[in-house]
């Protein structure tokens, strides 16, 4: 590209530059906002630091919908097993022996955090 420019075309294109650069952030930031843009990168790395931001967003929100459906079957095993004792169904010893790794299971998640 640089050679189908003309010498004028390559000034021009400097001079650009170099204006843009000098422009304070905080007035591209206005600028951007009064163009309704405030979310459009300037840069490069901006693109790709905002688009790391959202996927690190939305990943997050995944694993802590994950984590909090697998915490509540955990719970809701807890409970049945509790009611099963309730019932007669099974004995205390027999109650505890099931729900010991469970709970262990939610402690690890819980402290995970």
């Amino acid at each position: 590209m640089k050679n189908e420019l003309t010498n004028e075309k390559k000034l021009l294109a400097e001079q650009w530059v170099q204006a843009y650069k000098k422009v304070p952030k905080k007035y591209v930031e206005k600028i951007k906002q009064e163009v309704n843009m405030s979310f459009s990168a300037t840069t490069i790395t901006e693109h790709y630091v905002n688009v790391g931001r959202i996927e690190g967003e939305i990943k997050g929100k995944i694993e802590g919908k994950i984590e909090g459906e697998i915490k509540g079957k955990i719970k809701g095993k807890i409970e049945n097993l509790e009611e099963l004792y309730r019932f007669g169904v099974l004995s205390k010893k027999q109650m505890k022996k099931m729900i010991e790794p469970l709970k262990a299971q939610l402690q690890n998640l819980q402290s995970a955090e």
